[in-house]
């Protein structure tokens, strides 16, 4: 008798025991409110999943007195997310990840923040055809805008050229320096008639290959001039 209770006060304990590691572990509580669902881990807060249905939408900094820190890639891909013309993400976001926007077929306009260190653009945009403009809400340490297009300064590499973004002369320069551009930085550029490149940045094959691989290329003829600056 006193071997079976034994025994059970043993299982009761290591049941305790798993339980308490498990819960240790996971560490993550998953969250709800009326227009975004949300995870918490480490007393910040990963945006999930947006539910709302407006236009204009102000992503939270904070969420039930939860700093947020990061929007997870399936956040904006859902239907409701058509309706969205316009984004801002708040100061505190770190990471803009991969088809984190894809969903938003009809977003005009996007604001960053300064906080942002990680910016992944490869498909970013992809099926914003309507992106007119992107915006930092205070000057970013890594990334910068020339004219509307999107650089990264740690890479010296052109990201991205807002689909709908409007050009003097329906031209633009690629500033020098770059030595880099990211695959589809011009996809669906429709009001660029030519791009202006230095002499010096035709050997960095990578850069003549972005280009060439622009959807850009095969929806109208597009000149490529090739300025009088022969410098190395």
């Amino acid at each position: 008798m006193k071997f079976k209770g034994i025994t059970k006060n043993i299982c009761a304990f290591i049941l305790v025991a798993i339980l308490l590691v498990g819960t240790a572990i996971v560490g993550v509580n998953a969250e709800t409110t009326n227009e975004y669902e949300y995870t918490v881990e480490d007393g910040v807060a990963t945006i999930t999943k947006y539910n709302g249905n407006s236009e204009n939408v102000i992503i939270p900094a904070e969420i039930d007195g939860y700093k947020v820190k990061s929007i997870s890639f399936e956040a904006f891909r859902q239907d409701n997310c058509k309706a969205i013309k316009s984004v801002v993400v708040p100061e505190g976001v770190e990471e803009a990840p991969n088809w984190l926007f894809t969903g938003c077929t009809n977003m005009e306009s996007i604001t960053l923040p300064s906080t942002l260190k990680v910016l992944a653009t490869d498909w970013f945009f992809i099926g914003s055809n309507s992106l007119k403009e992107i915006k930092f809400s205070k000057d970013n340490p890594r990334y910068y805008l020339d004219k509307g297009v999107l650089y990264d300064s740690k890479n010296n590499q052109l990201m991205l050229c807002p689909a709908k973004n409007q050009f003097e002369n329906n031209e633009y320069e690629i500033l020098d320096g770059t030595t880099d551009i990211r695959s589809w930085a011009f996809s669906n550029c429709t009001s660029l008639n030519k791009i202006k490149i230095l002499y010096k940045q035709l050997v960095t094959v990578v850069f003549l290959i972005a280009l060439i691989l622009t959807r850009l290329f095969y929806q109208k003829i597009l000149t490529l001039w090739v300025t009088a600056h022969l410098a190395v």
